[in-house]
C-alpha cells in the first residue's frame, strides 16, 4: 500500500492539472465567444448610433 500511495497521489495531481487546464481553456473559449458576440452586436449597433 505504501508503495502505491505516491503513484496514486501523482495520478491525482495529473488528473487535477488536466481538469484545471481544461476548465481554463473552456473559460477562455467562452470568454472569446462572448467578446465576439459583443463585437458583432456592437457592429449591428454602429449604424443605429451613427
Amino acid at each position: 500500500m505504501l508503495q502505491s500511495a505516491p503513484t496514486t497521489i501523482t495520478t491525482l495531481n495529473v488528473v487535477t492539472r488536466r481538469v484545471l487546464t481544461q476548465n481554463k481553456e473552456r473559460a477562455l473559449v467562452s470568454h472569446i465567444c462572448s467578446v465576439w458576440e459583443s463585437v458583432i452586436n456592437g457592429y449591428h449597433l454602429i449604424p443605429l448610433i451613427s
